[in-house]
């Protein structure tokens, strides 16, 4: 669900369904695209998002979030973590350790730790970091970033994938990230830009990179 702090902005489009969220409206595996919260359009730059009271609850809704369909999907999500991955280290070879923020039931941990990399995951799910143990044989760090367990570590490479536009300060996320980001290394984060305007809450795939690079680390969270 993308939920960017507007300071001036007009309304873009009216909220689709008067219910309140539940934690099953965040389902990975949900298909009711279109549908979408209230959502205002930056007058600045034309960014369309959620509009801010709508986002209150977003937090301890993902905490809650249970997922079956998603759990069985993981032997494949596991195979595109790997392609993912495979093409992440052509850009960094000499990466020793990863980060993957928004880590859901842990396929891509489990694919780096297979390839020889120190990754840990960050995931806010209860529900998931359980299946992260139990169906990928890895322990994920329950919450957000920052978090406290690796406050003081450094990281090769953090993946974002498909969490950017679930978050209410998606900016503040990738702060963070930049900080957790050893010198000269980066931060990938597979989107697609075209689906930032989504229904709630929205799930954009995978079809691009965005690295923060050597120098850009100001400009990251622009």
């Amino acid at each position: 669900l993308l939920g960017v702090r507007v300071s001036t902005g007009q309304a873009y489009k009216p909220r689709s369904d008067r219910r309140a969220l539940a934690s099953a409206d965040l389902e990975i595996t949900d298909s009711r695209y279109g549908l979408t919260l209230a959502l205002c359009q930056c007058e600045a730059c034309g960014f369309v998002s959620a509009v801010d009271k709508e986002l209150r609850e977003l937090n301890s809704l993902y905490e809650r979030l249970e997922d079956s369909d998603y759990e069985r999907t993981q032997n494949t999500r596991r195979y595109q973590m790997l392609r993912l991955l495979r093409r992440i280290l052509r850009l960094q070879p000499r990466a020793r350790t990863l980060l993957d923020i928004g880590a859901g039931a842990g396929a891509l941990v489990r694919q780096a730790r297979d390839l020889g990399l120190d990754a840990a995951g960050v995931e806010p799910s209860l529900s998931l970091v359980r299946s992260a143990a139990r169906i990928n044989g890895v322990q994920l760090l329950q919450g957000r970033l920052p978090h406290p367990a690796i406050e003081d570590r450094k990281f090769d490479i953090i993946t974002i994938i498909d969490v950017i536009e679930h978050v209410s300060d998606p900016v503040d996320l990738l702060r963070h990230a930049a900080e957790a980001l050893e010198p000269a290394l980066r931060v990938v984060a597979p989107w697609r830009i075209e689906k930032f305007r989504q229904r709630f809450p929205g799930h954009a795939r995978q079809a691009g990179f965005m690295a923060c690079e050597p120098g850009e680390r100001s400009r990251v969270a622009h």
